[in-house]
């Protein structure tokens, strides 16, 4: 039986400030805390759901928002990195 998809968004390390200034307080403060944060997820999901990484880049998720008109927030977040899964792509 295949385990349902569960994704984790992956922002590299050189792009997590320009991350941080479109999330705020949304997510943890330096990138050690949101490897920290996204560890916790991945092992929390993973014995019943297939974890994947899926790639943010910050300026594509800001295209995201403006085309969805949507905040920038976890939910979105989510929703954005689903659709990315897809393969719909906002470069």
């Amino acid at each position: 039986m295949n385990k349902p998809a569960y994704y984790l968004p992956r922002v590299w390390e050189h792009d997590y400030p320009a991350f941080c200034g479109l999330m705020g307080r949304q997510v943890p403060p330096t990138y050690s805390a949101w490897l920290q944060f996204l560890a916790q997820r991945r092992s929390e999901a993973g014995a019943s759901h297939e974890v994947m990484d899926i790639e943010v880049n910050p300026g594509e998720f800001a295209r995201f928002c403006r085309l969805t008109e949507q905040k920038y927030d976890q939910a979105t977040l989510a929703a954005f990195i689903a659709e990315k899964a897809e393969g719909h792509l906002y470069e």
